[in-house]
């Protein structure tokens, strides 16, 4: 479509710049759309993580509770395994 004589029309330049700027924001929608994305992922790894570290601390709760039961108050050597009373 060519424009007639009683239309107005931007420069080359101005139509340039505005599909520049367009094309730019579109990038950046594009851009903020896929880090949303990748927070949507990264938040469900953490989230599969805390829930891990949850079970790790009850199943860690449990056993001590179980070694405190079968040896009593005593300080435990990690390295050799050897028991010593606690003052």
């Amino acid at each position: 479509m060519t424009p007639d004589s009683t239309q107005q029309t931007i420069t080359s330049e101005e139509l340039n710049k505005i599909q520049d700027l367009k094309s730019t924001g579109e990038k950046f929608i594009i851009e903020f759309g896929s880090l949303e994305l990748e927070m949507l992922v990264l938040n469900q790894k953490k989230k599969d993580l805390e829930d891990k570290f949850m079970k790790f601390k009850i199943e860690e709760k449990n056993f001590m509770g179980m070694m405190d039961y079968k040896y009593g108050n005593v300080n435990l050597d990690i390295e050799t395994g050897i028991l010593t009373p606690r003052n």
